[in-house]
């Protein structure tokens, strides 16, 4: 008698076709063999045949494994993470030159965002910490001259003893709500550089860094 299959070991199943198509764009079978145990969509596989790299797809498919059998999760931030936000922001200062910035957005870390257009607010969470967020927004605007469809990414931050270990590559994978206007219709993203790291540089200079702090009750955008 067969064991039935659980639920929860059945891979995606993709057409012949698309297989064909991926393998025909460089994708090898061990790629689209994993892409179908960690159950990525059709979808997925669609845009990789047309915009990605195998080892586009590669990192892309450790990230998924990481997070479906590890304890890190990306989503998107409920009104109930209001207290552990508040302390990621709390936790997470920016270095800029030689001074440390630290922008606390207690006892409401969501009022700066509510001031925005369709936001939207990724976090990765473990066991309860939120390691990393960002917040991303969309609205039609002239660009150029011309009008457009902006997506903005903003308040991105990572726990400060945490940096260094491939975390806002995690948080990438926390797929934006299904009817958010910061999806993939939008045309043009604006990332604003708020500090040396986001910049890629770091302070030349070796002496200490000064530290300093604002609380951010309802501030102006961004």
């Amino acid at each position: 008698m067969a064991t039935e299959v659980s639920i929860f070991d059945k891979p995606s199943e993709f057409p012949d076709e698309l297989l064909k198509a991926a393998r025909e764009r460089g994708f090898p079978q061990d790629i689209l063999d994993r892409a179908r145990e960690l159950k990525v969509n059709r979808g997925a596989i669609e845009w990789w045949v047309t915009h990605e790299r195998p080892d586009n797809a590669r990192r892309y498919l450790a990230a998924r494994e990481q997070l479906m059998y590890g304890t890190m999760r990306a989503r998107q931030a409920s009104w109930n993470d209001d207290e552990a936000l508040a302390d990621l922001y709390a936790n997470s200062p920016e270095e800029i030159g030689d001074w440390e910035i630290t922008v606390e957005r207690s006892p409401y870390p969501f009022a700066q965002f509510r001031l925005q257009e369709h936001v939207s607010i990724s976090i990765l969470e473990d066991r309860g910490v939120i390691l990393a967020a960002t917040a991303d927004s969309a609205r039609n605007a002239l660009v150029g001259g011309k009008r457009s469809s902006v997506h903005i990414a903003s308040a991105w931050r990572v726990r400060k003893e945490f940096r260094g270990q491939g975390l806002s590559r995690l948080l990438r994978m926390a797929e934006g709500p299904a009817v958010a206007g910061s999806g993939s219709t939008t045309t043009t993203t604006f990332a604003p550089v708020t500090s040396a790291r986001s910049a890629g540089s770091r302070p030349s200079s070796p002496s200490p860094r000064r530290r300093s702090s604002a609380r951010a009750m309802c501030p102006a955008y961004p």
